[in-house]
């Protein structure tokens, strides 16, 4: 299976970029970084200017149909697309057919199309791509308030495609880790969740990456020294 990663970043998002830049590389991947071409992220690996900054609205719109279009030309199968502050806690990525992130109920089901959504890590297989792009250049009228993430979730339920959990999810309800959030974050880890989102500070990242390492130990120890411990990045 051709498997491709993406990164959505900005210019101001430059140091969490870079304090996660290891964690995307150790998956031994081709890189592409999607960011606006007036906030631009500097990085060895190849840069996609796919629009405009703004963090809600037109332009954030309009930076996702230009990037499911770009998508689409590239000869992978399935995309992992992590946000700046996402990442994968393992060096292997779990991937299947479809359309996963990290399902998150829709509370403000009033002002959404979907009653649910996905957050990143987002992976997406080539069919699914195929349909959410053909929506994305059909209907200009799904806008979700410039919302990416309810956006894509528009598309989806336009699309009938799927939106399914990663079974690897590390789920908060929020959009970024902090200490009040170690417990659930600890608990997720330990059920073998890998996938996370909102990591904003090196005092988190630790954090995050002492419970993956006391995990492994565990399982290691667990398997009579069968398996292996210390996968993240040092």
């Amino acid at each position: 299976m051709n498997v491709g990663v993406v990164i959505t970043a900005w210019g101001g998002g430059q140091q969490v970029f870079d304090m996660l830049a290891p964690f995307w590389e150790m998956h031994g991947l081709p890189i592409l970084v999607a960011c606006p071409k007036n906030s631009r992220v500097s990085t060895k690996h190849r840069v996609f200017c796919y629009g405009m900054a703004d963090h809600t609205g037109p332009a954030a719109i309009a930076r996702w149909v230009n990037l499911l279009n770009f998508l689409w030309t590239e000869p992978h199968d399935i995309w992992v697309i992590f946000e700046y502050d996402s990442l994968c806690l393992d060096p292997q990525l779990y991937v299947r057919p479809g359309f996963y992130g990290i399902d998150r109920p829709n509370f403000e089901g009033a002002r959404f199309m979907a009653s649910h959504y996905l957050g990143p890590p987002w992976t997406i297989d080539r069919e699914s791509l195929r349909r959410l792009r053909q929506v994305a250049n059909v209907h200009h009228e799904v806008y979700e308030h410039g919302c990416d993430d309810r956006y894509l979730a528009a598309l989806a339920m336009i699309a009938g495609v799927p939106m399914l959990n990663h079974d690897r999810a590390v789920y908060i309800p929020g959009a970024v880790i902090t200490s009040g959030h170690y417990d659930m974050v600890r608990k997720a880890i330990r059920g073998g969740g890998t996938y996370v989102h909102g990591v904003k500070t090196q005092e988190c990242l630790n954090a995050v990456v002492a419970m993956r390492k006391e995990y492994e130990s565990k399982r290691y120890v667990k398997g009579n020294g069968r398996g292996a411990a210390g996968h993240c990045p040092p």
